[in-house]
């Protein structure tokens, strides 16, 4: 991605990823947060994270959207939608899912972003997760504002 941003890099254990979280809150209406990673970096761990947190309920049982494209979740302002276009090879599959309309619905994220940063689409915030060599249980993790 291009253009202006700010960047900061953590490192997080995985137990530590609820107040990592919660720290990014509120996401104002329209938010759009890509994940990126290489596979089992923990992608959709910081999403279920993330989801908990802006539904504000711990216990709330988050499915993978890794076969059905999109989970969507009411909350107080709108809709969370959450997206893994891993499987997806073109854009006009992402754009068929109703991208550019879900993003107004209320926050979105989206695994796997590639198809979307290629054709120019910017996120608000990029994550960027990758594995700490010799420290299975913690991510370095990037944050791009844009």
């Amino acid at each position: 991605l291009t253009g202006d941003y700010t960047t900061k890099e953590l490192d997080i254990g995985i137990g530590d990823l609820p107040n990592f979280c919660s720290q990014l809150l509120p996401l104002p209406r329209g938010t759009v947060i890509y994940l990126v990673g290489d596979l089992g970096a923990g992608k959709t761990t910081l999403a279920r994270e993330l989801i908990r947190n802006v539904l504000g309920s711990q216990e709330l049982i988050v499915a993978s959207p890794t076969f059905t494209l999109l989970q969507q979740y009411p909350y107080s302002e709108g809709v969370l939608n959450h997206l893994d276009l891993y499987r997806l090879e073109k854009l006009n599959d992402v754009l068929a899912l109703g991208y550019e309309e879900l993003i107004e619905q209320g926050i979105t994220l989206v695994e796997w972003p590639q198809l979307l940063i290629d054709a120019g689409y910017k996120p608000d915030l990029l994550l960027e997760l990758e594995f700490v060599p010799n420290n299975p249980n913690h991510r370095k993790i990037q944050l791009f504002h844009f």
